[in-house]
């Protein structure tokens, strides 16, 4: 009788045993794959003087986006695969909320000591591979208005959301290849965008 029940005890180790390798050789959970990024991008141009205008939109199918957050600096950028726009933003970490999330204004000539972001536009008159033309406008020599606001900010995942704005008066026309810029006609230029769930670098 001893026997029987000193096998029997073994068995149930045994079983524990077996059943223990089998908990610990599960698979963790496969954790949840990001949401798709959706990007959209919108320029007008308003010319003086005139009911001219002109402008494209361009959705998130025929965008990129790209973002980067390390201990110095926030950047974005975004452009379509095969347009004429690209914009990208910048903003110092000692510009940034504790949260990240708020509204953040663009720098600007005069004085761009105000503002918070850094921001460069590049509206090209031709942009095909290996060939590319265009004018650069940024911060740091172009009168600037609007701003970037961050709606959403996941640490975790470090995925970013929001929209953004920029505009600038009175440009001559980016797309006149004369070289007098005042005998161009001239144009108020404003670009808008949303941005969500943007994976940061």
């Amino acid at each position: 009788m001893k026997t029987l029940w000193q096998l029997l005890f073994l068995m149930l180790l045994a079983f524990a045993a077996v059943s223990c390798g089998s908990k610990d050789a599960d698979p963790s959970p496969t954790p949840a794959a990001d949401p798709a990024m959706e990007l959209t991008m919108t320029r007008t141009q308003d010319f003086l003087g005139t009911t001219a205008a002109m402008g494209i939109t361009y959705t998130h199918v025929t965008m990129l986006g790209r973002g980067a957050f390390t201990p110095q600096e926030l950047s974005l950028y975004f452009a379509p695969k095969e347009g004429l726009d690209a914009i990208s933003f910048l903003i110092a970490a000692d510009k940034l909320t504790a949260g990240v999330l708020g509204t953040y204004s663009l720098k600007s000539q005069p004085d761009p000591n105000p503002g918070a972001v850094t921001t460069r536009y590049t509206l090209y008159s031709k942009n095909t591979t290996g060939s590319s033309a265009g004018v650069i406008y940024g911060s740091s020599w172009n009168i600037m208005l609007g701003e970037l606001k961050i709606t959403s900010y996941d640490a975790s995942r470090r995925l970013i959301s929001g929209s953004y704005s920029l505009q600038m008066d009175n440009l001559p026309n980016p797309f006149d290849g004369g070289v007098n810029n005042t005998e161009k006609e001239h144009c108020n230029l404003k670009v808008t965008g949303t941005f969500t769930h943007v994976k940061l670098e």
